[in-house]
């Protein structure tokens, strides 16, 4: 079995990736391989799903987080709060990693800091890369993100020399402004 990173950008909306990410979600899964997710909104979300669908008790579904649960959940909502993700995004994928960890503990790899910055997305990228044979990136670039955090992660993929495929999308100027 391979362990496929899914990483991708959690500033564009389903509707730009969410069919080929369930897809792609569906292909790994149907062979035997398993995934590995960050944990986010927008693309994470969408594969998370999607994984969990095929494989309901996550033997081969692994979300790496940046922070410890609570942390991860008290800075999702503070994001809410600060209009970066709405409260319904918020409370679902707080939700969904919820369930997650309680069905299959193991399932959750959480960091250990309890600042949630840049520095702790990709050190949580560097772990994610680290347990992977291979990369699949979603990679958006909006009028306010130049996705860096995809790129960070398709870097050390290749880095690593793994296989690394990337779908990109430019939504710059379309509205796409979180």
């Amino acid at each position: 079995m391979k362990w496929v990173a899914v990483s991708g950008s959690w500033r564009a909306p389903e509707q730009v990736f969410g069919k080929q990410v369930r897809e792609t979600v569906r292909a790994i899964m149907a062979r035997g391989d398993g995934v590995l997710l960050g944990g986010g909104v927008g693309v994470d979300w969408v594969a998370l799903t999607e994984a969990l669908k095929h494989d309901p008790d996550a033997e081969r579904t692994r979300v790496y987080l940046a922070c410890p649960f609570l942390t991860f959940a008290d800075h999702y909502r503070k994001r809410a709060h600060q209009g970066l993700v709405t409260h319904d995004h918020a409370e679902t994928l707080i939700a969904q990693i919820d369930r997650l960890r309680k069905r299959r503990p193991d399932a959750l790899i959480e960091g250990h800091g309890s600042l949630v910055d840049k520095h702790a997305y990709y050190t949580r990228n560097t772990h994610l890369i680290n347990a992977a044979d291979e990369l699949i990136a979603f990679r958006a670039f909006t009028d306010a993100s130049v996705a860096a955090g995809t790129t960070d992660a398709i870097k050390k993929a290749e880095s690593k020399g793994i296989p690394v495929q990337i779908f990109e999308k430019d939504l710059r100027s379309k509205g796409f402004n979180r």
